[in-house]
C-alpha cells in the first residue's frame, strides 16, 4: 500500500474515531449528569402537608402543632417514622440518569393521565395547602435478561425531564397505612393484676394476681385453685403479654362506630406504677374492635409500694439467722394523674381495629387458662 493511501486511511480512522467519541460524549452527557436533587429548591421545614393520589384513591397528611396527622382518619396521629422516612427519601434523592425530555409521559407512567390509571403522584403542600411541588412515580425499569431492577422512572410536575431513580418507591395510598399503629405497650413484667369481666354486667370471669415485683414474679388465679388445677403457661403468657407490642389495623371516631358493634368483654390491666388500662373489646363482621381508657389509681400505687417494702425487709428464719429477699427490679416509680390524663386524651375519642391474634389474646377464656392435672 502506498504511503499516500496509508495516510488517507489513517486520517479517515481518526475522523471516525473522533466522531464516535464526540457522539458518545454527547450521549453520556445526556444520560448521566453529575447528580441533582429533585427538590433542591425546597426546605423540609416548609412542608406542612402531603397528598398522595393513585387512581381513584387519595390520602392527605397534615401537620398540626408539629404533629403529623391523617386527615382521612379524622386527623388521628400519623406514624412519625413513616412520614419522616418518606420525606427524607424524597428530599435526599440524588438523580444522575436522564431518560427523556418530554415524549409520551403517560406511557412512561409520569403524568396525571397515568395517575388516573393507577400510577402514583405525591404532592408536597405548604402553609394553607399551598402547592410546593409534586412528583410522579412511573414504571419500574428492569434488565432484559436477569430481570434485575434498574430503578423507577420519576418526574417532577411542571418539568419535562424524566429521571431513572436508583431505587423503587412504594408509596402507601391507603390512609390506615399511615396511622401510628404503636398504640401503647404494657410489658408483662410491669403488670400487677389482670381482671377479665363480661359487659355490661361486669361479671368477673377471672383475676390474675402477681406474687411479687419484677421479671421473676408469677401470676396466680384468685381465688386460689385446687391442687389438681394449674395454669396453662402458654395461655397465661398470651394474656399477660397481650399488649406488649400493640398494633392497630385501623382507627375511627367513636361517633363513627359500625352499627351493631357491641363491646362485650373488658380486660383491666393494673400496673406496678399505679396506672390502670381498661380495654373493652368486641367483634363485628370478622373485625375486632377495641376501646381504651386509662387512669391513675393511688390506692393501687400504695399497695404495690407496700408490697415492695415488705419484700425488701429482712425476715427471720429461725436460730437467730436473717434472710433477705432479692428483688428482680428496683422500686416501681409511681405514675401520676397528669400522666394518665395525657394518655387518656389520646384514646378517649377513638375506636381501634386490632389484629385477630391480639383480640384472641385479650379474649382468652377462663376455661382455656386452666389446666387440669391427670390423677396420679
Amino acid at each position: 500500500m502506498k504511503s499516500k493511501q496509508v495516510l488517507t486511511l489513517a486520517s479517515a480512522v481518526f475522523v471516525i474515531g473522533l466522531l464516535f467519541w464526540h457522539s458518545e460524549s454527547d450521549y453520556r452527557a445526556t444520560q448521566n449528569d453529575s447528580g441533582t436533587s429533585l427538590f433542591n429548591d425546597l426546605s423540609g421545614e416548609k412542608i406542612s402537608g402531603i397528598s398522595i393520589e393513585q387512581g381513584e384513591k387519595k390520602t392527605t397528611l397534615v401537620k398540626r402543632d408539629g404533629i403529623w396527622r391523617v386527615k382521612d382518619r379524622s386527623e388521628f396521629q400519623a406514624s412519625p417514622s413513616k412520614v419522616r422516612s418518606a420525606l427524607l427519601k424524597l428530599l435526599d434523592l440524588n438523580l444522575s440518569q436522564r431518560i427523556a425530555e418530554g415524549g409520551d409521559l403517560t406511557a412512561l407512567g409520569v403524568s396525571d393521565a397515568a395517575v388516573k390509571s393507577g400510577r402514583t403522584k405525591l404532592s408536597l403542600l405548604g402553609e394553607g395547602d399551598s402547592p410546593l411541588g409534586a412528583v410522579f412515580f412511573g414504571e419500574e425499569r428492569r434488565t432484559r435478561k436477569e430481570g434485575k431492577s434498574l430503578g423507577q422512572l420519576i418526574r417532577r410536575d411542571g418539568e419535562a425531564t424524566v429521571w431513572l431513580a436508583p431505587e423503587t418507591f412504594v408509596v402507601a395510598v391507603a390512609p390506615e397505612q399511615w396511622i401510628d399503629t404503636e398504640l401503647f405497650s404494657i410489658p408483662a413484667s410491669k403488670v400487677w393484676q389482670i381482671t377479665q369481666s363480661n359487659l355490661p354486667a361486669l361479671e368477673t370471669n377471672y383475676t390474675l394476681r402477681s406474687n411479687g415485683i419484677g421479671t421473676t414474679k408469677k401470676f396466680q388465679l384468685t381465688p386460689a385453685m385446687t391442687p389438681a388445677v394449674t395454669l396453662n403457661d402458654s395461655v397465661l403468657a398470651q394474656i399477660t403479654g397481650a399488649m406488649e407490642a400493640s398494633q392497630l389495623v385501623d382507627v375511627m371516631p367513636i361517633a363513627a362506630a359500625p352499627k351493631g358493634l357491641i363491646f362485650d368483654l373488658r380486660t383491666l390491666y393494673q400496673l406496678e406504677n399505679g396506672l390502670e388500662y381498661t380495654l373493652d373489646t368486641g367483634k363485628l363482621d370478622s373485625k375486632n374492635y377495641l376501646k381504651v381508657s386509662v387512669r391513675f389509681n393511688p390506692e393501687l400505687s400504695k399497695e404495690v409500694s407496700e408490697a415492695f417494702e415488705a419484700a425488701s425487709t429482712p425476715k427471720e428464719a429461725g436460730e437467730g439467722s436473717v434472710t433477705t429477699t432479692t428483688l428482680a427490679t428496683s422500686k416501681p416509680v409511681p405514675s401520676s394523674p397528669e400522666e394518665a390524663s395525657k394518655y387518656q386524651e389520646g384514646y378517649k375519642d377513638w375506636i381501634f381495629e386490632i389484629a385477630d391474634y391480639q383480640a384472641e389474646r385479650l379474649r382468652q377464656s377462663k376455661e382455656s387458662l386452666l389446666k387440669v392435672e391427670p390423677p396420679k
